[in-house]
Parts: C-alpha cells; structure tokens; sequence
C-alpha cells in the first residue's frame, strides 16, 4: 500500500523537477535570444495597443480549458489517470496562453522565448498521456525533444510539413530568408523579393512570409521591411499549429508511419506533421474571418482589436 502511494508521488516529482530544469533552460535561452531582434532601428511605427484584461482573461481561460479537454482526453484514450490528465492539460493551456501573450509584446527576444515556453506548456499538456515531461523545441522545420529526467541529449527530428511550407513560401513569392527575424520568431521568415508581395503576410506551419509594407513598418539596412506587429501577428499562428501538432496530430502520424515497412526508422528521424494544422484548417476555414478564434487571438493580443470583418 505504501508503495503504491509512493508510485504517483515519484510521477509527479519527476515532472516538477524536469519543469524547473527546462525553466533554467529557457532562462538560458532568453539571454541568448534577447540580440535576435529584427534588424530595425526605428521604431515599429504601429501603436503598441493595450490589451483590455477581459480579453486576455477570456484567451488564457479558453486555452485553459481547451487544454484541460484534450489532456483529459489524452489521458483516458491511453488509460491513463484522467484526473491528472486534465491537471497536466489546463497548466499546459494556461502555459501556452501567457507564452503568446509573450510574443505579442514584441519586445526583443520575446518571439524566440515566447515559442520555447509555449513548447513547455505543450510539453506539460502531452505529459498528460505519458509517465514523463518531454519537452518539445520547435526552431523551423526541426524539432528537439528532450527528456529531463532521463539526462540524455535531445532526439532531433524533421517536421516534413514545416519544411515543405517553408520551401514553398520561398519559391511564391520569390523570397529570401530573413535570418533576424527568423531568430526573433523560431520560425522560417521569408522576406518577398524585388519585383514581388504577397497581399498580406501570413503564417503556415513552421513558416512565416511577410509583406513589402515599408511605409507602415520599420526598413533594414538591407532595404528589406520589416514590420514586427505582423511578425508577432504570424507568429502567434505558428504557435497555435504547433499546438495541433504536439496536441492532436504527432501520436496519430507516428502510428501510422511505424504501420509502414520500415517506418519505426524512419520516424526516428522525421515527423509528418500534417493532421494537426489540417485539422485546425478545417474547423476554423469553414467559418467568417472575423469569427475564427485563431484570428481573434492573434488580433487582440498584437494590436488590441478584434479581426476585421
């Protein structure tokens, strides 16, 4: 009987201590990011807004409980303890909220740090299917998982569905990577060419391609434009596929590829990636823009108003 009591209590001790080895990494990894700001000298020349508090009250109870929802879920799908589940799940949610608010300060560093806290916070919401905290890194088409507890380097993957976005993103608008900015999100971010711009910018997994808009945003020395609020706009998107991939997609796609001849190789190297952010697309695309919860996140959060009709 003792040693059954002492079983969860040693689960949820490996978990706490690993939660304050990634916060001392993430500590590392503010220091580091705080030179990768965007290379704009100016000002952003878009207004910083104030986020009314019952707004960010609203986001981080939505992601709270949505977090709590599919850990729970995780949970009882692999006959885990569903109450721990949607413990684990609602801190993952609350996590992931205050890392996009992070993001949304635009502040330097805080595009890179936001993104390696919200893959705590997705860390702690798959915790709630596993016995231990592993923690995802999401830097462009790779990720790094890492075990804390098991004191092993982190396992590297490809995310096919990032890589191709991003080779894609390049190609459509005959674009370059911008590596500052791609420092300051954690995501590829594609500058358009000479002769060539998107009408907006936008996000896809793992992806960021902005627009030719200098005359609403700060201009590098390059010559290049780079308007942080869209930045921070994007990558709040990025953040929200990443979550459908950690949360939904990876469990499906890897038991699906070790299905495959020689899939249990493969999938120690690569990840598919797709049935996250295709879910996501599918339940917010059917919808009017201004009603999508994606856009009404990304738009309150960076510039204090709702999406436009």
């Amino acid at each position: 009987m003792h040693r059954t009591f002492a079983r969860p209590l040693l689960r949820r001790s490996r978990i706490v201590a690993s939660a304050l080895t990634a916060s001392r990494a993430l500590l590392l990894i503010l220091a580091l990011s705080v030179s990768a700001a965007p290379d704009v000298h100016a000002q952003d020349y878009v207004q910083v807004v104030p986020v009314p508090g019952a707004v960010r009250t609203r986001i981080t109870v939505v992601n709270t409980l949505l977090g709590a929802t599919i850990g729970g879920a995780r949970a009882w799908i692999k006959h885990r303890p569903i109450r721990r589940g949607v413990a684990l799940g609602a801190l993952g949610g609350l996590t992931t909220a205050g890392a996009r608010q992070v993001v949304a300060t635009r502040r330097d560093g805080a595009g890179i740090f936001g993104r390696m806290l919200h893959d705590v916070g997705l860390g702690l919401g798959s915790a709630a299917s596993d016995s231990l905290l592993t923690v995802p890194f999401h830097v462009g088409p790779l990720v790094a998982r890492w075990t804390p507890s098991t004191r092993t380097w982190p396992s590297v993957r490809v995310n096919l569905t990032n890589l191709v976005y991003a080779g894609v993103a390049i190609a459509r608008i005959d674009g370059r990577v911008d590596w500052r900015s791609t420092l300051w999100s954690g995501a590829v971010t594609v500058l358009p060419g000479v002769n060539v711009s998107p009408d907006y910018p936008q996000a896809e997994p793992g992806t960021i391609s902005l627009t030719d808009v200098s005359s609403l945003c700060g201009v590098s020395p390059s010559g290049a434009s780079i308007c942080r609020v869209d930045l921070a706009h994007e990558s709040i998107h990025v953040l929200q596929l990443d979550m459908m991939h950690e949360w939904v997609g990876k469990d499906i796609e890897a038991a699906l590829l070790r299905r495959l001849p020689g899939g249990r190789g493969i999938s120690r190297w690569v990840e598919l990636g797709g049935i996250g952010p295709g879910t996501l697309a599918l339940i917010e695309f059917r919808r009017p823009y201004h009603t999508r919860w994606h856009e009404y996140e990304a738009f309150w959060l960076t510039e204090g108003a709702g999406a436009p009709p």
